[in-house]
């Protein structure tokens, strides 16, 4: 039973959690060995105990967090995501910032990312509303001919469209159940201290396409693996 519910709950991430804790709590303890013996390749060094704070920190812990395990592994939690990484040694470099310019008409790959970021000039009328989040159209004459693309800093703002103040990106971040792992490396499109897209989360009421909008910049972020050229 322990096997079927483990192949069950399993993800190309790691584990399910919300899955893990519908199952009786002997059956969470058998699954998070048989994990833990699938990744590590054995379970030398692990007890009882070890097994229990992992399901503490599973269950009760915050949001997102991390609790080392024998053998140099630690299980991290983001949200409803388990995974298993292997601990770097030394101390661990925070993420470094990055900044680049985007020009209209050009590719930008964001290595940090994984990300290629497409900037194509279109004629209006808008062609059709956004697939998603990571797609965004502006008013090309609203906004500078070279961009900015960098990643989180603190104190960071947007405007959600349609709404007349700001919010912190902090929170949006937070709303959205993003990884502080994504959060790191995820570019923002800055206009001066403004952010006025999210690829994925959000977009800004900044550069709105309007009946008297001219010219239109299209912005698509694409998966590196997935990079197809608008």
């Amino acid at each position: 039973l322990a096997h079927a519910e483990f192949h069950r709950i399993r993800t190309p991430e790691g584990l399910h959690r919300e899955a893990l804790l519908k199952c009786d709590k002997a059956l969470q303890r058998r699954i998070l060995r048989l994990w833990i013996e699938a990744v590590r390749g054995h379970l030398r060094g692990l007890d009882f105990q070890h097994v229990e704070s992992l399901l503490e920190l599973i269950t009760d812990g915050p949001p997102q967090g991390r609790l080392s395990i024998p053998g140099g592994w630690q299980l991290v939690k983001e949200y409803e995501t388990l995974r298993l990484d292997k601990q770097s040694r030394g101390i661990r470099q925070p993420c470094s910032c990055y900044s680049y310019n985007l020009r209209v008409g050009e590719d930008l790959h964001i290595h940090e990312a994984g990300l290629l970021i497409q900037a194509r000039e279109i004629l209006a009328p808008l062609p059709r509303l956004p697939d998603n989040l990571m797609d965004a159209f502006f008013d090309i004459a609203s906004l500078p001919s070279e961009l900015t693309l960098r990643n989180f800093r603190h104190g960071d703002r947007l405007q959600p469209l349609g709404m007349a103040g700001h919010r912190k990106v902090k929170e949006i971040f937070i709303e959205k159940k993003v990884p502080l792992s994504v959060r790191a490396s995820l570019p923002l499109l800055v206009l001066g201290d403004e952010v006025i897209w999210i690829p994925g989360y959000g977009r800004s009421e900044a550069g709105k396409v309007t009946s008297a909008t001219k010219a239109i910049l299209h912005l698509k972020a694409v998966p590196v693996a997935n990079s197809i050229l608008i």
